[in-house]
């Protein structure tokens, strides 16, 4: 399953930006503002990243700290990044990933990816500046070189048609439940449970196929929904037992109402079930700069930088352990 599809798993040609790490999906809803506010946190990097790329500095992260330069991923930079920096192109806002570091302010950011790729940048001994782009126009701005790296997005193997990943986090689905209910641990304690989905996804078909494969005489009652606002209410107005969404959402919508809601956490399914990786991404005509971001990932990974990242935005649930190229499973 892939992170999100807009709604986790819809199809995509390698020529569209289509699936990003999941979006929240209750705008106008203050359940999820409030989600927001508390992920988003402060803002992020010391350097001022709006513009062309400047002379290579360390840099220091809110929250993480200084991030310096690893000579031997730097020297896989090739010479044409390294001089100008990785231009990065995001859907943004997409908190708790990438967001305007303030409002009003559309040249400055933070978020987990904006912090992990100010990170890489630095480790690789250059800079990286952002822009934001309509997310149907990544996969295709990359192609036109307008700008050099994506991030936020599924590694899909549709998409390594065109782009190269290098994985940088796992997502998958998970439960809500209500406070207080401890019957629900794993997928198989939704057997014979009505179950609330957005309807017409990926994550209605995840439930019932395993209902139909694994539930035998007690089928889950699956219940499908037009939004995830509607989803939602049906949990709280306990029409069901469960709402079934993506782990990211479950993690931040849960967080905004802890005293009534619990993101269920399966120690057998870490990054959720069906967990598709995200990636950042580049052209295929690329693999060299690939290459050198993964061995700047595998860096932070290794000396804990890329740990206390993900624990600053409360998603270590859904990080990595070794920095892989194309791991799509789908």
């Amino acid at each position: 399953m892939s992170a999100i599809p807009r709604r986790l798993g819809s199809p995509a040609s390698a020529s569209t930006a289509a699936v990003r790490p999941p979006r929240a999906g209750l705008r106008g809803i203050a359940l999820l503002t409030a989600a927001v506010v508390t992920l988003a946190g402060c803002g992020s990097s010391s350097n001022d990243q709006s513009g062309n790329a400047t002379t290579p500095t360390a840099v220091t992260i809110e929250g993480v700290g200084p991030v310096a330069k690893d000579d031997k991923a730097a020297a896989l930079l090739p010479d044409r990044f390294a001089k100008d920096g990785l231009v990065i192109a995001a859907n943004i806002p997409h908190p708790p990933f990438i967001d305007f570091s303030e409002p009003g302010v559309t040249d400055k950011f933070k978020g987990l990816d904006y912090d992990l790729t100010q990170a890489i940048a630095a480790r690789l001994g250059t800079v990286a500046s952002y822009k934001a782009q309509p997310f149907d126009s990544l996969i295709p701005g990359l192609q036109a070189g307008s700008h050099n790296v994506v991030t936020g997005i599924a590694d899909l193997k549709a998409r390594q048609e065109a782009v190269t990943f290098v994985d940088y986090s796992k997502t998958g689905a998970a439960a809500l439940a209500r406070h207080g209910n401890t019957q629900i641990k794993t997928l198989a304690d939704l057997c014979g449970v009505k179950v609330a989905a957005v309807r017409s996804t990926t994550l209605q078909t995840l439930l019932e196929d395993y209902s139909k494969a694994s539930c035998g005489a007690r089928p889950m009652k699956i219940i499908g929904y037009p939004d995830e606002a509607a989803g939602l209410q049906a949990l709280l107005s306990q029409a069901t037992e469960v709402y079934f969404t993506a782990k990211v959402n479950a993690i931040m919508i849960a967080k905004s109402q802890p005293d009534k809601l619990t993101a269920v956490e399966d120690p057998a399914e870490p990054n959720g079930y069906k967990a598709n990786p995200n990636g950042i991404g580049v052209l295929n005509a690329n693999e060299d700069l690939a290459k050198a971001i993964q061995a700047a990932l595998q860096s932070l990974l290794d000396d804990g930088t890329y740990g206390r990242i993900y624990s600053k935005w409360d998603l270590a649930s859904i990080g990595v352990t070794s920095a892989v190229i194309n791991g799509a499973i789908n």
